[in-house]
């Protein structure tokens, strides 16, 4: 017993008339206790969905135990643009959540608000900058806004 995280999913992969392909999943997980916390359960909506245009969304609802993680039920969303500039592998994304802390102090939400842009440099290797802006930010109470940037890699063997 101890330091195991058990996940499950039942997804749906569905292709809607007039938008296209979409993926729909409901993850339950459950977690003992041990070195990496506490014992906590919690579930997780998320979907992504294609549309007519050369987008798709995406979205997530999640709720855990408190004593498990910083935030304790989050929602959040955004859009995937595909062929951005006529770059035809190439992705700009934006999206936007917000989470309850688990924590009792009195600050109420915690924001996000990201962006980023995955370039397919190659067949192989894709590339990126990566912005994030957190508003309250459940793990560090002593900032109000914190920016986070980060370039995105990745290489396909």
């Amino acid at each position: 017993k101890g330091d195991y995280i058990y996940l499950g999913e039942i997804g749906l992969m569905a292709d809607v008339d007039g938008m296209g392909k979409g993926v729909y999943r409901l993850s339950p997980w459950y977690a003992e206790n041990g070195a990496l916390g506490q014992t906590g359960e919690g579930v997780t909506f998320s979907f992504e969905q294609e549309l007519a245009i050369d987008a798709a969304v995406f979205g997530r609802v999640a709720a855990a135990n408190r004593r498990r993680t910083d935030i304790e039920a989050f929602v959040g969303g955004g859009i995937v643009f595909t062929k951005p500039f006529g770059f035809d592998r190439d992705q700009i994304g934006i999206a936007a959540g917000a989470g309850i802390p688990s924590d009792d102090d009195n600050r109420n939400y915690t924001y996000l608000v990201e962006s980023y842009w995955q370039m397919q440099l190659t067949e192989r290797f894709e590339f990126g900058p990566d912005i994030q802006v957190h508003i309250k930010p459940a793990a560090d109470r002593d900032r109000d806004v914190l920016f986070v940037g980060g370039l995105r890699c990745m290489m396909r063997f």
